[in-house]
């Protein structure tokens, strides 16, 4: 079964600071299910990173989920209407 992850989960995995932040590491960690998003997500998680954190946070952001676009190849990372690849 997949599992479908909203910004705020993802907004966790990126900042620190966020309360979430070890409990999101952690659970991405150890999960199995393959993670399905969306490019609505990602367009607000990019948005909220550049202006909670800075323009380096998001563009480092957005190469992890490059990266993992490249790597599992639609097989445990997976996008609806993705457009930014």
């Amino acid at each position: 079964m997949s599992v479908f992850v909203d910004t705020g989960a993802w907004f966790a995995y990126f900042v620190r600071r966020d309360s979430d932040h070890n409990s999101a590491r952690s659970w991405v960690s150890t999960n199995e299910s393959p993670l399905v998003t969306s490019d609505y997500i990602l367009d607000e998680l990019f948005t909220l990173l550049k202006i909670r954190e800075s323009h380096v946070v998001a563009v480092a952001a957005r190469l992890v989920f490059y990266r993992l676009h490249e790597q599992s190849n639609y097989g445990a990372f997976k996008y609806l209407h993705s457009i930014f690849f």
